[in-house]
This record gives C-alpha cells, sequence and structure tokens, in this order.
C-alpha cells in the first residue's frame, strides 16, 4: 500500500527528496541519490512533515519543503560540478575550526571587498556576544538549530557593550537595543551562509529556524524611525558644522540611498535624459543595480559638480559612520527632534513619506531596491498606522 502512495521519482532528477514516517506521526525528508557507484540516504534530521491539521501545521511543512528543495538542489549541484565528494572532505577538514576563527576570516573577506569600518566593528561585537554567549572554543560543526535559537534568546536579554567589553557595574547595564541584535544576528546568519557555500559547513542552521522563533528580535514594523516632513525642514533650518554631512543626510532623505552607497557615488552615477536626472548605480549591500529619479530636492542638496571628472566622489570628506551618526544626533537635539537619529533615519524616511505622498508600494520597493516587497510594507503598516491615528483625532475634537 505504501508504494502505491510513493509519489514517482522524477526521472530527470539526479538527487530525489523522500520521506521517511516517524513514530510520532510526523514524516523527516530525506536526500536518495548515488555518487561514484554509492548509494547514499542522506537524512535532513531538522526538516520533518507534520499532521496538516492546523494552519500553524501547514505553514510549517510549506517553509520545511522549500528548505527541503533547497538542499536537494544544492546537493545536485555539488554532483553535477563533480565538488560533492571535495566538499564533503572539506567539511571533515574543518571540523575543528573556532567560530571566532572563521569570523575573523569572513571580517578581513569584508574588508577586502571594501566593506566600510563599521561593518568589521559589526563583526567585532557579535564575536564578542557570541563568547558571552557560549564561549571562545565554540567550533564550526557545533553551530546547530538549537545553538542559533539560543543565541537570539541571549541577544533579546543582552547588555550593550561599553569599550569592547560587556558592561559590569549595574550603572553601567543598558540592553541591547532590538535593531542593533538584529543586526548582529544577520550578520551571524551572513557568516553562516559563506560558511555553507564554501562547505565549511553542509548547510546554515539558522534557516531552519521559524520565523515565529525569531519573536524577540524580530521586527514588528513600528520601530523603525523616521522624520516628519516638519522634521526634515526643522534639520534643514538649523546650521550644521560639517556641510558635507547635512548635504549627504538630506539628499538620502529625498533618494534613500544607503550610507555605503552614498560613500561610493561618483558623478559619473549621475545621469540626464530627456532633460531629468538620475542615479544608477550598484548597491554594495546586494550588488543590485537600481536607478532612482532625483527630484529637485534631492538635486538642490548635491554639491555643485564643477569641473570635477567622471570617477571623482559626489559626496567626498565624509568621517566614519561612528563620527557621522555622533554629529547627527547632536543636529537633531539642537533642532528640537527627540528621536534617535542615525545616517539610515534617511532611507526610513524617504521611504515613509513617499508613500504618504501617494507613491505605490510597488514602486517604492523599486526605488530602495529591496528584494522582496515584504520588506517594503513594513514602512506601509506605518503609515497605515499614522492615518487610523489622524482620524481618531477627529474622536477628541467631538468627544470632549
Amino acid at each position: 500500500m505504501s508504494n502505491m502512495n510513493r509519489k514517482p521519482k522524477r526521472t530527470n532528477e539526479i538527487v530525489h527528496l523522500s520521506m521517511k514516517p516517524l513514530k510520532n506521526g510526523c514524516k523527516r525528508y530525506f536526500l536518495d541519490f548515488s555518487f561514484e557507484g554509492k548509494r547514499y540516504k542522506e537524512y535532513l534530521t531538522n526538516l520533518t512533515v507534520k499532521p496538516a491539521n492546523s494552519t500553524e501545521n501547514r505553514a510549517y511543512n510549506k517553509e520545511a519543503k522549500l528548505q527541503a528543495e533547497a538542499i536537494r538542489v544544492e546537493r545536485e549541484r555539488q554532483i553535477l560540478e563533480g565538488s560533492f565528494g571535495k566538499e564533503q572532505a572539506n567539511s571533515r577538514k574543518y571540523k575543528a575550526l573556532l567560530l571566532t576563527d572563521y569570523l575573523s576570516e569572513f571580517k578581513a573577506l569584508k574588508a577586502a571587498k571594501g566593506q566600510s569600518s563599521s561593518n568589521a566593528t559589526t563583526i567585532n561585537n557579535l564575536t564578542m556576544h557570541l563568547i558571552a554567549y557560549r564561549g571562545s572554543q565554540v567550533k564550526m560543526s557545533e553551530v546547530d538549530k538549537e545553538f542559533c535559537n539560543g543565541f537570539i534568546d541571549y541577544l533579546a536579554t543582552a547588555k550593550a557593550f561599553k569599550r569592547n567589553k560587556l558592561s559590569k557595574s549595574k550603572g553601567d547595564e543598558k540592553p541591547l537595543a532590538k535593531t542593533t541584535a538584529r543586526l548582529y544576528y544577520n550578520t551571524f546568519v551572513c557568516a553562516l551562509n559563506r560558511a555553507a557555500r564554501e562547505g565549511i559547513i553542509a548547510s546554515n542552521p539558522a534557516n531552519l529556524i521559524d520565523r515565529e522563533d525569531k519573536k524577540p528580535i524580530k521586527p514588528n514594523g513600528e520601530e523603525r524611525a523616521f522624520l516628519s516632513t516638519d522634521e526634515v525642514k526643522r534639520l534643514i533650518a538649523i546650521p550644521y558644522t560639517n556641510n558635507t554631512v547635512k548635504r549627504a543626510f538630506l539628499f538620502a532623505c529625498f533618494c534613500g540611498l544607503r550610507i555605503s552607497d552614498i560613500r561610493g557615488l561618483v558623478w559619473d552615477n549621475v545621469k540626464n535624459e530627456n532633460g531629468h536626472r538620475y542615479i544608477s548605480v550598484t548597491m554594495k549591500k546586494t550588488g543590485q543595480t537600481i536607478t532612482v529619479p532625483l527630484n529637485s530636492s534631492a538635486i538642490g542638496w548635491m554639491p555643485k559638480r564643477g569641473k570635477a571628472n567622471g570617477g571623482e566622489l559626489v559626496f567626498s570628506d565624509l568621517p566614519a559612520d561612528t563620527t557621522i551618526n555622533s554629529d547627527l544626533k547632536k543636529w537633531a537635539k539642537e533642532a528640537g527632534i527627540t528621536k534617535s537619529v542615525c545616517f539610515h533615519v534617511s532611507r526610513h524616511t524617504f521611504a515613509t513619506l513617499s508613500l504618504e505622498g501617494g507613491v505605490g508600494l510597488a514602486e517604492v520597493s523599486a526605488l530602495l531596491g529591496h528584494q522582496n516587497i515584504r520588506t517594503t510594507q513594513i514602512y506601509a503598516k506605518v503609515v497605515d498606522k499614522k492615518k487610523v491615528e489622524a482620524v481618531n483625532l477627529l474622536d477628541k475634537m467631538f468627544n470632549k
């Protein structure tokens, strides 16, 4: 009977995805394939199919199937390219590699690719939090789903660093900001993704974690700071000691570029076509090329080109990110803005004000270079919340 119910294997597949029934009523995925005359049954330990008796289980099963299929395709690629045996050997070779040593290598790779010093600082802080979480002797082979889940819980209650050390005295204790916790975890996941691609680990265990398990550090859509139109006007009216930073920040408020992309922006990226100016730039974070039309406000905050050639920077002499963000906080305070302002707030401001102004969600997503429109929907929820608050003001006016 079970053979009759089994789905026929697709003949064009080298690696087949199958399931084994478990005693608890679930099923476990495994890969079935042959390589160099040897038969393999590779069980995907953490990927199971639960009884489809609830919405939650059906959503879990859908995600598990996508992950299992991704592993199947990757294993098939390894076999076709002849790297399967090598990557298995590589995995054994790196079995004793320490997580902290690998992160040092990861940091060096990022630096070699031109990443900013702030990226190195993030990896340093991530490493220190991982040591505070589990110690300095954790091996790459010991990083599994349970380790990743525990790290999420740790970050949710961790204390911020002070001068590269965890705060010890009670007076110094300051909870790690949720956005910072998320930054550290996402950096950790990126490092594990690279380790998987390099064959250092078989797969990224962080990909096995349910979205609900990430809730302690998951964005809720309401904590993203942005500036209102009035707040942007107040910043414009306040003098700022570093005119280059002021221009760069306000330019970003009107075009949405990240600081990393503004640092690399050259005059060749600025185009003119049919009387309209736009920028075409390959984003450092994603490698995606985007085209952003420039409105008059954005153009007004760009420096004058003068005799600069096409390869020269548009915004030259920008200080380090930490200096910029420190100065921005002082600038915002002088303008009477109580929000915590860093350079990335300009990107949130562009997204939110664009949606408030009537620009469609898909268009804003394209302008920001988001690879998934769900990321842009976070801003849409903020705008919707503001609309509800505006309408509720009428109740206060007539219920006095």
